[in-house]
């Protein structure tokens, strides 16, 4: 669990059973609270676990939260497939009357502090407008947009086509003969020896491609999937130098930048964004498919921001995957989700504004 938690995110997906299974052992035990917190971080990993969800909302009854109850065991009766679940998650939401006990959270104003927006390189000004009203409407707070802070050109970049290149070039010398190779290489037009620039790298790949039925389709969609990223940690630390003495006013909550880049970290491929607290970046590129509608787009933008700006925070994500603020790691999981905050996070977020 100790490495669980050190790299805690939807990569860690495979192995969130063991926070279940500890939360159970903590349940046997008679450690209520250690089990629900333990659920907690299982089901930020993993809110399809509906066993988890259930015996959480069990818990959050006796401790004395009925809204987030009754939005998880709802979440249940919705989504599980096992009729059984559905059933009691129904049974429980009649049998402690939690239809009866609903209440509208309400965020209290702090228009008198500000998040600061930043759109780097081409972001459409209708897309920029949205996401910003859409913020100020679920946080009441103020977001002012900053201008005129362009990307160094030192900063770190990876070119993941011309990895995903150079991975069919080495797997395509693997599988023939240097004779064979060679004859290929001449006839491209290439070195016999073979390719050694991403021009290069490419021409061998399209030829390949052009041999197939399918060829060009595979390539549009390589030519979006795999493209130049930036270091996300690089550009927040850039934003941060930038915008030192405006991010040190105490009325100041953070920065979202929002890129027509995208964006890496560490070792990661192109991700959907990357929010440590105080300070985020999203790449709203990667939410539009070329096959999907503008809207489709605009809404997983929307999404990521408020699920951005809950981290930016320093508040913990949502348990319940129709919450914006939980995780998505496909964009399956982006399009079930509500372009609004649940009650659990309402909640946390009360507690949080009371310390401003």
């Amino acid at each position: 669990m100790a490495e669980l938690d050190r790299t805690f995110n939807v990569f860690a997906r495979r192995e969130s059973q063991v926070y279940f299974d500890f939360a159970y052992a903590q349940l046997y035990r008679g450690d209520l609270a250690g089990a629900k917190s333990t659920f907690e971080r299982g089901l930020r990993l993993h809110p399809s676990n509906f066993d988890g969800q259930i015996r959480l909302a069990e818990l959050e009854v006796r401790s004395g939260r009925p809204q987030p109850a009754l939005e998880r065991l709802q979440f249940v009766a919705s989504r599980s497939t096992d009729e059984d679940q559905r059933a009691y998650a129904r049974q429980l939401i009649e049998t402690h009357d939690l239809e009866a006990q609903r209440t509208t959270l309400v965020l209290p104003d702090r228009f008198d502090h500000r998040l600061l927006m930043v759109p780097i390189d081409l972001v459409p000004e209708a897309l920029l407008e949205a996401v910003r009203s859409r913020i100020e409407q679920e946080f009441r707070i103020r977001v002012e947009i900053v201008d005129g802070i362009p990307l160094p050109e030192t900063l770190p970049s990876r070119d993941f086509l011309d990895r995903l290149l150079t991975e069919v070039v080495a797997h395509i010398e693997e599988s023939n003969s240097p004779d064979e190779l060679a004859w290929f290489y001449t006839f491209l037009g290439l070195p016999a020896s073979g390719p050694r620039t991403r021009e290069e790298r490419e021409r061998v790949v399209l030829a390949l491609l052009n041999a197939q039925e399918d060829g060009a389709a595979i390539w549009r969609d390589w030519r979006w999937r795999y493209t130049v990223a930036v270091d996300g940690k690089a550009l927040l630390d850039h934003l941060r130098s930038e915008l030192q003495a405006e991010l040190e006013e105490p009325k100041t909550l953070g920065v979202l930048a929002i890129t027509a880049h995208d964006v890496y970290n560490g070792e990661s491929g192109p991700l959907f964004a990357l929010t440590p607290k105080g300070a985020g970046v999203i790449p709203y590129v990667r939410f539009f498919r070329p096959q999907d509608s503008y809207e489709t787009g605009l809404h997983r933008t929307i999404v990521q921001s408020l699920s951005s700006v809950v981290m930016i925070l320093g508040v913990e994500r949502a348990t319940v995957q129709h919450c914006a603020s939980a995780y998505a790691n496909s964009y399956e999981e982006f399009d079930q989700k509500q372009d609004r905050l649940c009650a659990e996070t309402l909640e946390r977020l009360i507690e949080k504004y009371a310390s401003f």
